[in-house]
């Protein structure tokens, strides 16, 4: 998943009409207004014919700063896309995806993940568990209790829904860095994942890149009792990491296990040297 620059409907014309590139009927370039421009998120997702795909998803509720602009408005999204898979076991599994506000905005009283969930065709096959929800940011305040009371009512709605289960989900929130170099940050940053409560497995202590402890460093408690999980480095970097899938550890003593490992850093620009982004792991006591 990706956010570009903000678009004209020109620019979003040529992207869309690109090779492997789709989008829904509703936000066709056509609906774009001559005074609208486009917040898109493009997800890039390998289709069952081993083709990479690309996909369009313009931003559906606007924030203040988009709604509050002098001279054209933000088109706002139709349509969001579930993604359908199965991992190699047969399992099915489901993910989505939204941009920024959109967690938290509210469709006709309901929030817009609410939506997606009950727009999800469950049909003949059962449950259809949601294995991940991304939320791609530009959040000055990714802690803000909005977010993060959103996400722990995804996870605590368990009577809504029922045939789209999300004990078991990864919640992805990837915000864009808080500065230009690695670093402490006042805005911006945080990114992390956060499970519910019910996920099988347990949270290391302090294992290097990442801390288990996600309100210690956010200094409010707006999950409850979601497992939550923090990246330390929230100025400019790449972080990389491998996540264990949470439906298929065992129980009992040998299902214990930590939801990511090896979760490096790697600097954004080539011949960067600083101990914070190594291209490897990054000791805890680095960041202290």
């Amino acid at each position: 998943m990706a956010g570009p620059t903000a678009l004209s409907r020109e620019d979003y014309r040529i992207l869309a009409g690109t090779d492997r590139t789709y989008h829904n009927e509703a936000n066709s370039p056509n609906e774009v207004a001559e005074d609208e421009w486009v917040n898109c998120g493009v997800i890039w997702v390998k289709s069952a014919r081993d083709r990479i795909e690309r996909w369009l998803q313009p931003k559906a509720i606007p924030a203040m700063p988009e709604w509050n602009t002098r001279y054209e408005h933000m088109f706002a999204g139709k349509g969001t896309y579930v993604f359908r898979a199965r991992f190699d076991n047969g399992s099915p599994c489901l993910f989505f995806s939204l941009i920024c506000f959109d967690w938290i905005g509210r469709d006709n009283g309901d929030r817009l993940w609410e939506a997606v969930l009950a727009g999800i065709d469950v049909g003949a096959g059962g449950d259809l568990p949601i294995s991940w929800a991304f939320v791609i940011e530009l959040n000055d305040q990714p802690n803000h209790h909005a977010f993060l009371d959103s996400a722990a009512t995804f996870f605590q709605s368990r009577n809504k829904f029922t045939q789209t289960p999300r004990d078991q989900t990864c919640l992805i929130f990837a915000n864009c860095a808080g500065n230009s170099r690695p670093g402490r940050v006042a805005q911006y940053g945080f990114s992390g994942l956060i499970f519910s409560r019910a996920a099988e497995f347990v949270l290391p202590e302090c294992h290097p890149t990442y801390a288990s402890r996600g309100k210690l460093l956010r200094k409010v408690d707006g999950l409850g009792e979601c497992k939550d999980i923090l990246f330390r480095e929230s100025g400019a970097c790449i972080h990389s990491f491998s996540q264990n899938i949470s439906a298929f550890i065992p129980g009992g003593v040998e299902g214990r296990t930590p939801p990511i490992f090896q979760a490096l850093v790697y600097p954004i620009s080539e011949g960067a040297d600083d101990p914070r982004t190594p291209s490897a792991a990054v000791p805890a006591s680095v960041k202290f």
